[in-house]
């Protein structure tokens, strides 16, 4: 358990470490795409909002890339699972979070819904792995298409992150 601890509250707290950012353009306001399900700038600006006001802060304590390689590792979670039939409830995976097993951040993120879908998330990434195997669950998730719009960086399947701190005058590719 201190093992799903320590994997949960890193994932958990890049969150709470930076700030989002929206284009104008069509494209631009695409954010990521995981399966070709995309993911709008406005939908990021949403979860920071929701995150800080969880965390009991605002969006500049939130930065973009963080927040989308999260958003990225737990829509690439949801898929594993499904595909691998592993099934948590809600509740199922609210029980660590609320017992406060997995450190105050977590907890307090339960404070707004959507932040919470954030955590639940970011905890299937860590239960799946481990009822998989971390190489069987990374080697799942490379083979699932990720796009990222170029201002919040450069998705790497290695490192499961987006890389670079990205540009808002680097254009959509």
């Amino acid at each position: 358990m201190k093992r799903h601890v320590a994997k949960i509250g890193v994932a958990l707290l890049s969150v709470a470490t930076l700030l989002t950012t929206a284009g104008c353009s069509t494209r631009a306001q695409q954010a990521f795409s995981v399966n070709g399900v995309v993911t709008s700038t406005s939908d990021v600006a949403s979860m920071a909002s929701g995150c800080a006001t969880a965390l009991g802060g605002d969006t500049s304590m939130i930065s973009a890339s963080g927040l989308v390689s999260d958003m990225i590792r737990a829509d690439l979670a949801r898929l594993v699972a499904s595909q691998n039939n592993i099934t948590y409830s809600d509740d199922e995976l609210r029980q660590p979070i609320e017992a406060g097993s997995l450190g105050s951040l977590a907890t307090m993120m339960l404070n707004d819904p959507s932040c919470a879908q954030l955590a639940m998330g970011l905890t299937l990434q860590v239960l799946a792995s481990d009822q998989l195997g971390a190489s069987v669950f990374q080697a799942a998730t490379v083979d699932i298409p990720v796009t990222v719009n170029p201002r919040f960086g450069a998705w790497s399947p290695a490192d499961m992150a987006v890389d670079g701190s990205g540009s808002l005058s680097q254009a959509d590719s």
